[in-house]
Formats: structure tokens, C-alpha cells, sequence
């Protein structure tokens, strides 16, 4: 008895082994990659299409463009990145590992980036990959910054206007399945906030690597084997962390997995669902893993340790004046406008609603879909305790990542009364 319980468990770890392998890998392969492109990338130029757009109107001097939804409410991180793209005074293996920061703690970055006013002491933005940055340095001297919102809007109005279609042809022939990624990536086209956030050289690259994601789920729903849903939710996660700006790519990424791998597998279990879902976190945090090394190497040990102060600053650092006293609960609430950009109560009571239904969902139904639904919720619940700091002060673009919680309680629900349907049907078919 012992012998067959060991045995058992030795073959589902395997599983598990095999997808940190992968994970591993693919987050090797993918940081080889981007240190050779960021590498090429560095000389190419572009300044003068920054002049370009403050001249066109493109690009202002205020950080912050509330209701704006031709060039993003968020341009401080346009101009940041841009900025970080351009400044290029430091030697070509530093530059390859972490991009510059050419503003130092001057507020106002864009009226800085107009100006040209550069920070004189060095310093290098650590904490992050920075894959938005380099996509930055390829595309801004061929397109402009409209160009490249354009760009990034446009790619992911297309993903998502293909996948909805291809979910409806799928309808039509008779593929119930189809309906979950169809709600799944209607939920993303409405209660996204990519009005505001679709065009942003930093939100957009990892919008548009998640919404792709879903497609491909939805693309070969019920068809993936265990191996495939691994390798796919590997390559996600290290492209999620590649372009991750603490803009909630990884908890929307890693919930997505939890909940979604299910529908698209040809044997849906709960093991090959968990392999897909370590795949991603070990991707995702081998591609960390190997950046803060080479920082290590480039920099020196200390570099890392100032990043290791930035994530506990962020988990429970002081607020600036303007949030202090703003408790966790009121922030994350008065940031669900961000959702619905112009209609903050709809937002709010979407939200609502969806977890008042998806509760009751889980009091009637208790199938395995259903739970994994429910518990990729606890991802993002916990993010938002967990860098509570952050989460307060960031709220009006962080609270994105409860579209999950709209999209998996509109699915529990929905999958539910299916079920119900479906037996109320057998019932009656039995009684005739």
C-alpha cells in the first residue's frame, strides 16, 4: 500500500518537476534573447521624434492626462520611458542590463523630457526587465509616439476582434466551450480600461501579451495537452515579467492561468492546470532571477539590496502626504473607475455584482471548473494586500486587475446555470 501511494506520488511530482524544467528554460532562453536585442538596440536614435511630439501635441508637460483617450491618462510613464530609452551616456554592458533613469527624483518628468534636463548623477532603474524600453528604442525612430500608441492600441483592438469572432463562428458550429473565452475576452474589451490604457508605451506591451494569451487559449480550446498548456503558460509568464511595470501584469497573468487552462485542455484535470500555473511562476520568476544577477554582475551586490528596500518600501512603505490616512479598502474602491473610464458606478457595481454571484455559484456548484475559478481570485486579493503601499497609491490604474474577478464571476455563474440546464434537460428526457 505504502509502495503504490510513494509510486503515485513520485509520477504526479514529475508533472510538477517537468514544468519548473520548462519554466526555467524558457525564462533562460527568453532573457538571452532580450539581452542580445537590448544590446542591438542601444545607438538607433530617436530624439528628434520626441521633439516631434511635444510639437505635435503628442506629448505635453503634464504627467497626468485624466479622461484623455487619444494619448493615454498615464503619460508619466510614457515620458519616463522614453526618457530611459534615450539617455544612453553610460557604457553599452551597463546599458544592456538596466536602462539609465534620466530624471532622478525631479517630479514633473515630462516637462523634464521637453526640456531636456537630465539628472548628472548616475542613476540605473534596477527594478525591472524594462522590455517596454527596449520596444521603445526599435520602434520610436520609425513611428513617433503616436505611431507606437497607435501601434499597441491598434494590435490589441485586432486580438481581441479576431478572438470574439473566431468564439462566435465557434458558437455557431456547436462549441459550447467557445462561450467561456468568449465571455472572457468581451470582459477584457469592456472592463479593461484600455480607453485609457490601451495606447500606454507601458501598460499596452503586457495588456497585449495577456489578451494574446487568451486568444491562443480560445483558439485551440479543448484541444492542448498537458506539455502544450505548459509551454504556453512558460513563454507567458517570462514575456509577462519582460514587460512587467508593476501594472498588474503578473497577478492578472497568473489568475488567468488558473482559471482558463481548464477550458482549453483535451482532458481537463486540476493537476495539468496547477504544472500550467507553476510553469508560468517559474518562468516568470526565473526571467527575475536572472536580471537581478546580472545586475549583481554589472553593478555590484549592493544594486541588489537597494532593490530588495524598493519591494518592501512597496509592500508597507510610508504614503505621500496626499494618501496619508487613505485606508486600503477606500483606495482600492475609489480606483475601480479605472475599469469603465467616465462611468466610476458601473465599475464599482460590476465588480459587485460579479462576486455576489459568484458566490452563490459556489453554495450551489462544485465542480472542479468552477473552484479553480473561484481560487484564481485569490491571486489578485492578495497582490493587493500584499504590496498594500503600492496598491493604495497606484489603485487608479492597479484596480485593472479586478476585470479578472468581473470575467470569473460572470463565468461561474454562467457555467452553473449550463450545468443546471443541462440536467433539467436529462431529467425531463428521461421522463418521456
Amino acid at each position: 500500500m505504502l509502495q503504490r501511494t510513494s509510486a503515485k506520488l513520485l509520477q504526479q511530482s514529475r508533472h510538477y518537476v517537468r514544468a519548473i524544467f520548462c519554466g526555467s528554460l524558457t525564462a533562460s532562453g527568453a532573457m538571452l534573447l532580450f539581452f542580445a536585442l537590448n544590446y542591438a538596440s542601444l545607438g538607433r536614435g530617436g530624439q528628434e521624434r520626441i521633439a516631434e511630439a511635444f510639437a505635435n501635441g503628442s506629448l505635453g508637460p503634464d504627467n497626468y492626462l485624466k479622461g484623455d483617450t487619444d494619448r493615454g491618462v498615464h503619460q508619466y510613464n510614457d515620458c519616463l520611458i522614453l526618457g530611459m530609452a534615450m539617455d544612453q551616456r553610460y557604457s553599452k554592458a551597463e546599458l544592456t542590463v538596466s536602462p539609465s533613469h534620466p530624471f532622478g527624483a525631479q517630479e514633473n518628468i515630462c516637462a523634464g523630457l521637453q526640456t531636456g534636463r537630465s539628472y548628472t548623477q548616475r542613476d540605473f532603474y534596477h527594478n525591472y526587465v524594462h522590455g517596454h524600453t527596449l520596444l521603445a528604442r526599435y520602434l520610436l525612430p520609425t513611428l513617433g509616439v503616436e505611431g507606437m500608441r497607435s501601434l499597441y492600441r491598434n494590435s490589441i483592438s485586432v486580438v481581441l476582434m479576431i478572438g470574439i469572432g473566431l468564439c462566435m463562428v465557434r458558437l455557431a458550429q456547436g462549441r459550447r466551450q467557445a462561450a467561456v473565452f468568449l465571455v472572457a475576452l468581451l470582459g477584457f474589451a469592456r472592463f479593461f480600461g484600455l480607453e485609457s490604457f490601451g495606447q500606454s508605451l507601458s501598460h499596452a506591451p503586457a495588456d497585449l501579451v495577456l489578451i494574446s494569451y487568451v486568444f491562443w487559449l480560445a483558439f485551440r480550446a479543448e484541444e492542448i495537452g498537458r506539455s502544450h498548456a505548459i509551454v504556453v503558460a512558460a513563454l507567458f509568464g517570462a514575456l509577462t515579467m519582460v514587460f512587467e511595470f508593476m501594472t498588474g501584469g503578473l497577478p492578472l497573468g497568473l489568475a488567468t492561468v488558473i482559471g482558463l487552462t481548464w477550458f482549453a485542455l483535451r482532458s481537463p484535470n486540476v493537476r495539468d492546470c496547477a504544472a500550467a500555473a507553476v510553469a508560468f511562476v517559474t518562468s516568470a520568476v526565473g526571467v527575475l532571477v536572472i536580471k537581478y544577477a546580472a545586475v549583481a554582475i554589472v553593478f555590484g551586490g549592493g544594486e541588489v539590496l537597494h532593490i530588495a528596500q524598493f519591494a518592501t518600501f512597496r509592500i508597507d512603505g510610508q504614503l505621500p502626504p496626499d494618501r496619508a490616512g487613505v485606508s486600503l479598502a477606500s483606495a482600492v474602491i475609489g480606483g475601480l473607475n479605472a475599469l469603465t473610464p467616465g462611468l466610476d458606478k458601473v465599475g464599482r457595481l460590476m465588480v459587485f455584482l460579479s462576486i455576489c454571484f459568484g458566490l452563490w455559484t459556489l453554495r450551489q456548484d462544485r465542480r472542479p471548473e468552477i473552484i479553480l475559478l473561484a481560487v484564481s481570485n485569490a491571486v489578485i486579493l492578495g497582490w493587493v494586500i500584499l504590496f498594500r503601499q503600492h496598491t493604495i497609491v497606484h489603485a487608479w490604474f492597479m484596480d485593472r486587475i479586478f476585470v479578472w474577478t468581473i470575467i470569473s464571476g460572470w463565468l461561474m455563474f454562467l457555467l452553473t446555470l449550463q450545468a443546471g440546464s443541462q440536467f433539467r434537460r436529462s431529467q425531463l428526457t428521461g421522463r418521456t
